[in-house]
């Protein structure tokens, strides 16, 4: 699962981001721009914290496959 989340997630991520800029940009509610930098921390979050946490689970299910 983390192999296909890693395939589509930057893509969705920079649309949803520039999406939320242009609504800001529109209506110039604060809101969207929480909204974009909310979706925009997921990148660092997921490769700093939950690549670690995948890496470890992959290996211990290597090691029971052996």
């Amino acid at each position: 699962m983390y192999q296909l989340g890693v395939r589509y997630m930057p893509s969705l991520i920079v649309i949803g981001s520039l999406s939320a800029f242009g609504a800001y940009y529109k209506t110039r509610e604060a809101l969207w721009l929480y909204g974009a930098a909310t979706l925009t921390s997921v990148i660092p979050f997921t490769f700093l914290a939950m690549m670690k946490i995948n890496n470890y689970l992959n290996g211990v299910l290597k090691d029971t496959k052996e």
